[in-house]
């Protein structure tokens, strides 16, 4: 049961484009280099609905990686676990919203079966900690929502 909603929800996704980093515009490469093996940054056609993309800078990696381990560290002081990101595979939708905001979507998860994840959006709606997601505003510096799946 679980795999058919998974195969269902990917499929709702395979509208979903890979977008590559632009080096001549946000990173200089020789300085900065994102683990492109962990990360994959997506536009897609659900980030447009809500507002336009955008190129993620140096500083942007840097504040979404504060950003993320502060949550974790919380939820992991809450709750008596013990989710190491750097153990995770990530998904970015970067996107500038309604109020002209750079804000990122973020779907971490620690493995993805039967999918190429660095091209289709994963979308588990239980797994428990082995997956989660975020939403920052990197304009406020803020997490906006940080949730664990839960159980089935």
């Amino acid at each position: 049961m679980k795999l058919l909603i998974v195969i269902i929800i990917v499929s709702i996704f395979l509208n979903c484009n890979t977008k590559e980093i632009n080096t001549s515009k946000s990173l200089d490469l020789n300085q900065f280099n994102p683990d492109t093996n962990k990360i994959a940054i997506f536009s897609s056609k659900k980030a447009n609905t809500k507002g336009t993309n955008f190129q993620l800078s140096e500083n942007d990696f840097k504040m979404i990686d504060t950003l993320i381990e502060n949550s974790i560290r919380e939820y992991n002081t809450k709750y008596g676990t013990e989710i190491n990101l750097e153990q995770y595979y990530r998904q970015y939708e970067p996107i500038i919203n309604e109020f002209k905001e750079k804000e990122i979507w973020i779907y971490c998860f620690c493995y993805a079966s039967n999918i190429d994840w660095k091209k289709e959006m994963l979308f588990v709606s239980d797994g428990g900690e082995c997956y989660f997601r975020l939403e920052i505003n990197l304009t406020k510096k803020k997490v906006i929502n940080f949730s664990v799946n839960g159980s089935a």
